[in-house]
């Protein structure tokens, strides 16, 4: 999805991505993590070059991408 976690639409992208891959492998794989270092993305995203440097207002702009991967994550899990 065009603009990533901060796009509302990536965490339908995830969760029908997590969906398939747990009718895939949910057979072999016992323990799933859905996202990784959440933290280092959100808080060091201009030092990892995941942050716009250009972005009006940059601190709003991490807070919402956080949010999407929350949510992200919690329609995953509930799959």
């Amino acid at each position: 999805v065009k603009g990533g976690w901060s796009n509302r639409g990536t965490v339908d992208a995830f969760e029908r991505y997590a969906e398939v891959l747990f009718k895939e492998y949910g057979q072999k794989v016992k323990y799933w993590l859905t996202i990784n270092e959440q933290n280092m993305m959100i808080l060091h995203g201009s030092a990892l070059g995941t942050l716009d440097p250009n972005l009006e207002n940059p601190k709003k702009e991490l807070y919402q991408q956080n949010h999407h991967m929350l949510i992200a994550q919690a329609k995953a899990m509930t799959l």
